[in-house]
């Protein structure tokens, strides 16, 4: 099995980097982009599911989450509606550091594990480099 790992510093306190993605409304917001007309799903609890997908598009992507550590990890299953595959992304939150300027920053890691192929892999490194090059800017407000 493959994996890809991205990993991002964010100019936001961890407490907003969590939410972004444990609120269904901000994740759906940030995630794809805005034409797509998000709906997302999220119930982070261990065994709790999430979901998010796009009319417009007509794709969607679902899983359950495996583990829940408030303000330090989510790992989940994920799977696209139309695929029989099913892989597992786990994102660590932290550490949170207080920047030169007064500010506070998050290290985000995002590893994505279990997919067959290096196709599958860089179609999944794109996407997830597509949906991260988003959140700063939603996290910015």
């Amino acid at each position: 099995m493959k994996s890809i790992s991205m990993v991002r510093t964010l100019d936001a306190p961890i407490e907003a980097v969590w939410r972004a993605w444990v609120d269904p409304s901000e994740f759906g917001a940030w995630f794809w982009p805005e034409r797509f007309n998000t709906v997302a799903s999220v119930s982070a609890e261990t065994g709790g599911l999430w979901r998010v997908s796009s009319k417009p598009m007509s794709m969607a992507a679902s899983g359950i989450y495996l583990q829940v550590e408030r303000l330090r990890l989510l790992r989940f299953t994920w799977k696209w509606d139309n695929e029989t595959t099913e892989s597992v992304v786990t994102v660590t939150f932290g550490p949170e550091e207080t920047t030169s300027d007064g500010g506070v920053s998050t290290t985000l890691t995002v590893e994505h594990e279990g997919y067959l192929t290096d196709e599958v892999g860089d179609e999944l490194e794109q996407g997830w480099n597509d949906c991260l090059d988003r959140l700063p800017g939603w996290l910015a407000g």
